[in-house]
């Protein structure tokens, strides 16, 4: 009787600790479908203002993308955005800032509303005239999660929706989704670009609709 017991105790044990391992190794939802092994999930993006030194404001938005390598080989992943991006269409030429931000800046700690952070406004007045790069190596079944700042000298006029994307890496964009598609179909499927999107103006046909901004590429490395 007492064997039978003890028999019975061991086995519910077994089974606790069985689901128990189940449930901490529950597979990460991804919202978007991966291609070539490779996930991008985009968070939404979030923004205020930004007074430089010479009391000059801006307009501050930034998007985290959580990439994860759900291949069996390594990834390289390289992104690099110069000092400033001047952007010219029909009209007239604009200026905008986009940069990365260090790790121990992304989420809430970027903001205080209606404007950035003490930390975030410290970096950005000793990084702002400076370019920013990322050359990182991501193992199989790794995650690395980048988020991306922009400043528009234009104040008064921002991005909608923005994403880190790819050709097959990219979220549905609400207002010029199939231009965004098509100005990247003839690219390699996994250049990167930054894509901003902005609503139509009618009052201002001077402003963009929307941009892509090539800034670097996902290889696969080798197996030594």
């Amino acid at each position: 009787m007492l064997k039978d017991t003890m028999l019975r105790h061991l086995i519910i044990i077994l089974i606790s600790f069985c689901i128990c391992s189940c449930e901490g190794n529950e597979p990460k939802e991804h919202l978007n479908k991966k291609h070539l092994g490779i996930y991008f999930d985009h968070g939404s993006w979030t923004g205020g203002y930004y007074n430089d030194k010479n009391g000059d404001t801006y307009l501050y938005r930034s998007i985290t993308t959580c990439i994860t390598n759900d291949s069996t080989i390594p990834l390289n992943i390289e992104i690099e955005f110069l000092n400033e991006l001047k952007c010219k269409n029909e009209f007239n030429e604009r200026s905008m800032k986009i940069f990365i931000l260090p790790k121990e800046l992304s989420g809430d700690k970027q903001y205080n509303y209606p404007g950035v952070s003490p930390e975030l406004q410290k970096y950005l007045d000793n990084n702002i005239l400076e370019s920013s790069s990322l050359n990182k190596q991501l193992n199989p079944k790794e995650e690395l999660t980048i988020t991306i700042g922009v400043l528009n000298y234009n104040k008064n006029y921002g991005p909608n929706q923005m994403a880190l994307i790819s050709d097959r890496l990219k979220p549905h964009f609400i207002s010029h989704d199939s231009v965004i598609v098509n100005s990247i179909s003839s690219k390699k499927p996994l250049d990167l670009f930054i894509a901003l999107d902005f609503a139509s103006s009618e009052k201002d046909s001077t402003c963009f609709s929307y941009l892509c901004v090539p800034c670097g590429q996902i290889s696969y490395m080798n197996r030594k």
